[in-house]
């Protein structure tokens, strides 16, 4: 173009001897390239401008292989050598005048198509590329790059369903899309800021072959959160030159670079102070990592498929979090049950050693809601099956309906892998009994031969892919066949028809194989192809990758399923799991909600099934490792998720479970569970000064549930965090966008928890507003900005603090939900430096449907007038749903901050009891002697009265 523009100036000049008409398209000329520039066609030219992003000429090379590189096999390589690199940068770059892939052809509806001309990379570069730029809503953008000539891998809609967007609209009122030419890239801006969300454009590094696609996005500040699943420290990702694999793996949170069970390839970026914040998600199920660099940029690669990019605007932190569950699924709503405590272990002995338990907890009045049986209750192994060839566990059917009378919830675990067997409780096994066990077909094996829904072996015809996992040999089901639905629906209702569970939790379901790199001893060890697909020329940095490729602790990659190869399914298994589990216990209990549990998930797995975070260790930096997953799964759209409480591998201590039963009373999914060969460490087990601590702590949480129960319906309909780091409520506020070892749970709690050995005490970082201590309403230090401060915290507590302006309900907590739900409740009004307040209720059965309409949902509102004498307050109710009649009834109104002495409250004009002994403190009272069914609390208000001095 600039060539262009010279030969056609020189021919003007020869042709015409007027200074005027030289000057006058010298003018033109000058128009002409400003408006180029200014378009959004604007060429950025590696040879005008250097490239900010470092494009790494060798990723594939490991710390062994970076010993040998220098400047003269780097330059052999046709890369550029730079010495001065900073610490952790590439010595051996891109060269900064490399083009590649460049805009060919492009049209007014956002599509262009890309050629290339450069170095080969990892494989022969594919061309022509296709781009479409689309718009899913004024918020949500899509940036679609492919192969327009062969058909790639892509996630299938059964399941992910991603909406297409809108093909030819490249800005809304909140961004513009950008396409830059040569080279090629892509850049969304934010109109109010000028900031660039998502930004490609000169890059060096962006390149798309068979098994190596590599693109760098700079981000508009190096505030990012996000990328999952692995043991982060942090909350907020480390930008200096680091590394995060995602490939779903089955491995225990031990190193913070491991890949571990889930595959998110979604994060978010805080803007700036004024609180903008934005996500990018890639919707990619191949094996892949991010490169961050302090540009800031993050540089993505994977090794197929293509690359399909969401970018959400936000413009809040909260909003970007809507927005990604508008995409990917809203998170299921759970039962109410599973919000109470629940307890669980690997190596009981037997029912009689639950009833243990369970009797202990009862003892100690300690809550207790689900109890839950791991790998021990089945027959060697088996899913689908319990050993009632054991004396020890015959009667489990019976526990689990005993446990009932309880109002104790049963969840047994179910791992993928079929044993390859047709029968089972054979005698093989007698000596657990004295008289040998008649065999029995072994269905959930039996069906799936009949059915053809075992992943096939891709070297064997009519051969079914074999693994080795705790049953030993045993085959895989493939989630993406036509006949999953029927067959583990069968495997379902009949394991149901012999124990009366209430939910499943799926495991090992990464697709987890013990016949890997490590277990080459092992009699049934596996020998993968050495081929592409095991070993791609460049392998993403997973676990064990130089010695065991992408197939470590899995699958080989060619092992064939019915959408495609394992090669680009395998971080798809757990989710696609989860979807078949749901829609199983759904037709088996269309009345009522699935609880399920699962380890591996994926984008949109939160639609299906919650989430634990794996096998944690009883160490004490691992309490605040689980706030930091826990935050995170909230960005992921995910409700329900939670650490095991005490750890899982490794003996606990009595103060390291201490502090971390004060924890995990606050996880959303709240439960207690540890590995065979441990100490028990449920709550009663430390003995009665630990069994009461647990009990008071408990008891708080079940009192606060009806709070949490709405949020979790809130998260279910718009997508809102439950959970949520600091940042996420208080974006503007830079104080929090470090902070992850406190939470909230909505708007109105934080938790500040103790996280070292012996101490009583801590810094806890308070937003601007009023903040009151939860357990007796007292007041933190008033101020108008943030601040921080020392709070003491002895070893029977934990720190959590109310927030000015909200309304919480409240009920009277029992031993479980099933006795709370029947009490009455009470409405929490704390109260802001205005003197108002809001908040929502959410109630119904705790179990059915929120699709059949059978709820109610209430905003409640509290305003204030301010009078010469006295302050009126009145508390209004909006049904913003009303589709259920309830005898629960609001009994009690808990008023906190306010301004003065309480001396008079009505209700519709009625006068009514409250509070009023000198020895309560003027900002917290109490008014009570009235019922009101929830029902109709949208037909009354109350109002109360302060004097003014």
């Amino acid at each position: 173009m600039a060539r262009r523009m010279l030969s056609l100036v020189a021919s003007r000049l020869q042709s015409s001897r007027s200074i005027l008409n030289v000057l006058a398209f010298a003018l033109l000329i000058l128009l002409i390239a400003l408006a180029i520039w200014l378009s959004v066609d604007q060429l950025d030219h590696p040879s005008i401008r250097r490239s900010d992003v470092a494009g790494d000429c060798v990723p594939h090379y490991h710390d062994q292989l970076l010993e040998h590189l220098d400047a003269q096999l780097c330059q052999q390589l046709g890369c550029s050598w730079q010495p001065e690199a900073p610490a952790g940068a590439p010595k051996c770059q891109i060269p900064a005048d490399h083009t590649g892939y460049s805009v060919d052809f492009r049209n007014d509806a956002g599509q262009a198509t890309l050629t290339y001309d450069g170095e080969e990379f990892y494989g022969p570069a594919v061309e022509p590329l296709a781009v479409n730029l689309s718009v899913v809503d004024d918020n949500i953008f899509r940036i679609t790059i492919y192969d327009p000539n062969e058909k790639r891998f892509q996630i299938p809609d059964s399941l992910l369903r991603l909406p297409a967007g809108r093909i030819g609209k490249l800005e809304t009122d909140c961004c513009r899309m950008e396409l830059c030419k040569n080279p090629f890239g892509v850049r969304l801006v934010r109109k109010s800021t000028g900031k660039a969300l998502f930004d490609s454009c000169n890059t060096q590094d962006f390149y798309f072959a068979d098994q190596f696609l590599q693109i760098s996005t700079r981000t508009a500040s190096d505030n990012v959160y996000g990328f999952g699943e692995h043991t982060a420290h942090r909350l907020r990702r480390d930008m200096n030159w680091t590394r995060w694999p995602m490939w779903s793996r089955d491995e225990g949170l031990y190193n913070h670079g491991w890949n571990l069970y889930g595959v998110q390839p979604f994060y978010i970026c805080l803007e700036d102070a004024d609180g903008n914040a934005n996500g990018v998600m890639l919707a990619n199920s191949n094996a892949m990592e991010v490169w961050l660099q302090p540009t800031p940029a993050v540089t993505w690669r994977t090794v197929g498929g293509v690359l399909d990019f969401y970018i959400f605007a936000g413009p809040s932190p909260k909003n970007v979090v809507e927005q990604l569950t508008s995409v990917v699924g809203r998170p299921a709503m759970p039962p109410y049950w599973s919000l109470g405590f629940q307890l669980s272990r690997w190596g009981y002995r037997g029912t009689s050693q639950i009833w243990d338990v369970v009797d202990r907890m009862a003892e100690y009045r300690i809550p207790h809601d689900v109890q839950w049986g791991d790998i021990d209750y089945m027959y060697k192994k088996y899913a689908f099956t319990y050993n009632n060839c054991s004396s020890s566990w015959v009667d489990l059917p019976t526990m689990v309906d005993k446990l009932k009378q309880r109002h104790i919830r049963f969840v047994p675990i179910v791992d993928p892998c079929i044993k390859t067997s047709e029968y089972f409780l054979d005698s093989d096994s007698s000596d657990e009994k004295q008289e040998p066990c008649k065999a029995i077909p072994y269905y959930p094996y039996l069906d799936a031969i009949d059915k053809r829904t075992f992943v096939e072996d891709a070297d064997d015809l009519f051969g079914y892919y074999l693994g080795n996992v705790w049953p030993g040999q045993c085959h895989y089901p493939d989630f993406t066949h036509p006949n999953i639905s029927e067959y583990w629906f069968n495997a379902i209702a009949n394991f149901h028809r012999s124990i009366n569970f209430d939910g499943l939790w799926i495991d090992m379901n990464e697709a987890s194989n013990f016949n890997d790199a490590d277990n080459y001893n092992n009699s049934y060890a596996q020998h993968c192809r050495n081929d592409s697909f095991n070993w791609p020329e460049y392998i993403p940095r997973v676990k064990d990758f130089d010695v065991a490729g992408l197939y470590g602790k899995t699958m080989c990659m060619e092992a064939k399923m019915y959408a495609g190869m394992h090669y680009n399914l395998h971080s798809l298994y757990g989710h696609a799991m989860s979807i078949a589990t749901r829609e199983a216990l759904q037709k088996l209990q269309p009345d009522k909600r699935p609880f399920i549990l699962t380890r591996s998930n994926f984008l949109g797995t939160a639609s299906h099934a919650f989430h634990w975070l794996g096998d944690n260790q009883a160490h004490w930096e691992q309490l605040h490792w689980s706030i930091v997953g826990m935050l995170e799964y909230s960005l992921f759209g995910f409700n329900m998720v939670g650490s095991d409480i005490c750890g899982f591998v490794f003996n606990t201590t009595e103060s390291l479970c201490r502090r971390w039963t004060q924890l995990g009373a606050f996880y959303p999914f709240s439960r207690n569970h540890n590995i065979i060969g441990t100490v028990d460490q449920d709550p009663a087990s430390f003995g009665p000064e630990f069994a009461a601590m647990a009990r008071r702590i408990l008891l708080e949480r079940y009192r606060l549930l009806p709070y949490l129960y709405t949020l979790m319906y809130e998260s279910h309909v718009y997508g809102t965090p439950v959970v949520r780091a600091l940042f996420v409520e208080f974006p503007t506020d830079k104080g929090t966008w470090d902070v992850d070892d406190q939470f909230l749970w909505g708007a109105s709690l934080l938790v500040s928890p103790i996280l070292e050995n012996k101490a009583v005490k801590r810094l806890v970082y308070y937003p601007a507003g009023r903040w009151f201590d939860y357990f007796n309403y007292e007041p933190r230090p008033n101020h108008d900005g943030a601040m921080q401060v020392e709070v003491g915290c002895d070893a029977d507590s934990i720190i959590v603090d109310l927030r000015g302006g909200s309304v919480l309900p409240t009920q009277i907590p029992d031993l479980n939900t099933e006795l709370s739900r029947r009490n009455s409740m009470q409405l929490l009004v704390v109260l802001s430096d205005a003197y108002d307040a809001a908040g929502t209720l959410f109630h119904d059965d705790g179990s059915s449907p929120t699709e059949q309409g059978s709820f109610l949902y209430i905003r409640m509102l509290v305003t204030s007038e301010i009078g010469q004498d006295d302050t009126v307050f009145s508390m209004n109710f909006v049904c913003l749903h009303q589709g259920y009649n309830t005898t629960v009834a609001v009994d009690e109104l808990q008023l906190v901050g306010l301004p003065g002495r309480l001396i008079g409250a009505t209700l519709d004009g009625t006068p009514l009891n409250y509070t009023a002994s000198a020895n309560v403190p003027a900002h917290r009272q109490t008014i009570f002697n009235f019922t009101i069914s929830l029902h109709n609390l949208c037909e009354v208000q109350f109002q109360w009265f302060t004097a003014n001095s």
